[in-house]
């Protein structure tokens, strides 16, 4: 299904710090003189409008080269239309590569969208009847970038940027909707292309999140507002299944140290419930948890198995998974204990105390002691040691558990 995407003034773009973009060429080394350049500027203001076409054949190429790269900004807050008329009379091609260049780092301003767009389409006109042949340079440089100039037209003809594409579909990946960017014609160092890009992670599908490198995904969460976070992590787990998520670990860790270590918990964990996913954000967090509590591929492939049957808790120095009916210990870090499967009656009353408030060696020898005394309540205790696994699923089978898939 093909997708649209309305970044609503992204990120406050006219309170945004235009960032120089990269240039070349000798004709960009010019340091501009601020007081010569606001006479440049109010001269040209200063001109009727009706002989401007006159007035400018005084100019330099240089001072229309300063005149193209003033107008985003406008720092002196001049009414610019000598300037725009001045600049489609005179400019080259290279001034008005300036000029997109300047709109695609500072995309929220109108008057310089209007000029763009006008120029583009037909050339620059007055009164509908006179057309300046000097914007044809602005289409030859169109042309030679070789941008497709409908998408152009939409993006700047709309009153917020509108990025629209036939082939941006919910399965495009990272890298298809990148090269969509630049086909029409969204350079990659400007602000509008990385905000682009962070809207994307936002409407994404599965295929997109999988094919990103994870740290990429981590560096994108990080640059959200805290509204925007909460819309990734709701997508993310809306579009991504159990089976991937597992490869976004590193991204579970930030999310959790952004959301769950801090006062926003509960709030969050409401906006995933209103969403419809806040179960799979748990299934998520105990598998996570699991693996890297255990530090053992072996014990984690096993349990990871199980544990979606039941709830994990996770201690100081020990896990236990509640099936309800019975309650199973294991051991943090590869080093780790024997497992011990308890009656959830027996280990309420007799070994939760233990697990939540002794070191780990005084569980240890607390749950030890237990064993060895004959404790009633202990269905089980399994050393990790040979095929330890058939004796662990011969006692969870008995005790009517059985895999969960995710």
């Amino acid at each position: 299904m093909s997708m649209i995407v309305y970044p609503n003034k992204l990120h406050s773009a006219l309170e945004m710090v235009m960032e120089e973009h990269p240039i070349k060429g000798e004709r960009y080394k010019m340091v501009t003189n601020d007081q010569r350049l606001k006479e440049l500027v109010n001269m040209v203001v200063s001109w009727d409008y009706e002989i401007v076409e006159k007035k400018c054949t005084v100019l330099k190429e240089s001072d229309i080269t300063e005149l193209a790269r003033y107008i985003n900004q406008n720092k002196f807050k001049v009414e610019l239309k000598n300037i725009f008329k001045t600049i489609a009379l005179k400019g080259s091609i290279e001034d008005f590569a300036d000029i997109l260049e300047d709109f695609e780092n500072s995309y929220d301003n109108e008057k310089l969208k209007s000029f763009i767009f006008t120029c583009l389409n037909d050339g620059y006109k007055e009164n509908q009847s006179v057309v300046y042949s000097k914007t044809n340079s602005f289409i030859e440089y169109i042309a030679a970038q070789q941008i497709d100039s409908e998408a152009i037209y939409k993006i700047l003809s709309s009153s917020d940027v509108l990025i629209t594409s036939s082939q941006l579909a919910s399965d495009d990946t990272f890298e298809k909707f990148r090269h969509n960017l630049v086909q029409i014609g969204i350079i990659d160092t400007t602000h509008l292309y990385s905000d682009c890009l962070s809207r994307f992670f936002l409407v994404c599908g599965e295929q997109a999140y999988a094919d990103t490198l994870v740290s990429v995904l981590v560096n994108v969460f990080d640059g959200y507002s805290y509204k925007d976070k909460i819309t990734f992590v709701i997508n993310l787990l809306d579009k991504v299944s159990i089976t991937n998520l597992l490869r976004m670990n590193q991204l579970y860790q930030k999310i959790r140290g952004f959301f769950l270590n801090t006062h926003n918990a509960e709030s969050f964990k409401q906006e995933l419930k209103k969403a419809g996913v806040l179960d799979k954000f748990e299934k998520w967090s105990s598998l996570v948890t699991l693996e890297v509590s255990l530090g053992d591929p072996r014990r984690y492939a096993f349990w990871k198995q199980y544990v979606l049957g039941g709830k994990l808790y996770n201690k100081a120095e020990i896990l236990y998974i509640d099936f309800g009916e019975i309650v199973i210990t294991e051991f943090k870090g590869k080093a780790a204990g024997p497992s011990y499967f308890y009656t959830s009656e027996s280990f309420k009353k007799s070994i939760a105390y233990a697990v939540t408030h002794y070191s780990k060696n005084e569980v240890q020898r607390y749950l030890y002691d237990k064993h060895v005394s004959g404790f009633e309540g202990e269905i089980y205790r399994g050393e990790h040691r040979g095929d330890w696994e058939y004796d662990f699923t011969y006692y969870l089978r008995a005790n009517g558990i059985k895999p969960v898939a995710y």
